[in-house]
């Protein structure tokens, strides 16, 4: 059975409005402890902002964080998939485009999630071990057959 990004992607997504400053978009990603924010108008993704962004097009810069917006750095437009998109296939998207996170949207285009490479990396761990552990129980009660 082939798995869907809808059953590994982080559904509670922290967005902000274009209109958002950039120094309130970084403490919100400080706090939350993230790399990135989805940038949202009418429910849908219009642009991410990511820790990137801030160092190419803020502080290399020298540009006012607390005056500009976020509508000014982020990558747009972004490029989203739908939550019942192979993993397999977004992972090779995802490597292909050298990208690090994708929007999930509905089919009205709405936000309801984000997968990102770390997603990714602990589902095909986890898929790993359980292999490894699997096979590993049938080598061994083949050597000690109860």
């Amino acid at each position: 059975m082939v798995e869907t990004v809808d059953k590994i992607m982080t559904r509670k997504v922290v967005t902000c409005s274009p209109e958002t400053s950039i120094m309130d978009a970084a403490k919100k990603m400080r706090k939350k402890t993230i790399s990135s924010v989805v940038v949202v108008l009418n429910k849908k993704p219009i642009g991410i902002v990511t820790e990137r962004d801030f160092t190419r097009k803020v502080v290399s810069v020298n540009l006012d964080a607390k005056k500009n917006n976020v509508s000014k750095i982020m990558t747009s437009p972004v490029i989203s998939i739908p939550p019942n998109t192979n993993i397999y296939y977004a992972n090779e998207y995802m490597q292909k485009k050298k990208f690090r996170r994708f929007p999930v949207t509905n089919e009205k285009g709405e936000l309801i999630g984000i997968i990102t490479q770390r997603d990714l990396l602990d589902y095909f761990t986890a898929q790993r071990k359980k292999f490894v552990m699997g096979n590993l129980s049938k080598e061994l009660r083949k050597s000690y057959p109860i």
